[in-house]
């Protein structure tokens, strides 16, 4: 191995290593508060515990939808044979169920 080829691998680790350094800073940065707090399990808790949405009715209301859950057959043909689950697309009338 030549100089060169020596000094160009001894600059690029180098260059590398001071990438990692500053993202694991700036990484560090945004997990902790001023005083030194950790985030993440504030964030997780806001996650997990976060409240039911209170759901108002007017007076005039017919009905109310009480639970929601992905579509399992398209919405316009009514057939499950041709709905893709994952894309929410149906293949038969080139519909996207939302």
């Amino acid at each position: 191995m030549d100089f060169m080829a020596f000094l160009f691998g001894v600059l690029f680790l180098g260059y590398l290593g001071i990438n990692i350094w500053d993202r694991w800073e700036e990484r560090k940065h945004n997990l902790f508060t001023e005083d030194g707090r950790f985030l993440r399990h504030q964030f997780l808790r806001a996650l997990v515990y976060a409240p039911e949405p209170t759901v108002y009715l007017s007076e005039n209301a017919k009905f109310a939808v009480q639970q929601s859950r992905a579509a399992h057959r398209c919405e316009v043909c009514h057939q499950p044979d041709c709905f893709d689950l994952e894309t929410s697309f149906c293949h038969r009338c080139n519909h996207r169920t939302l």
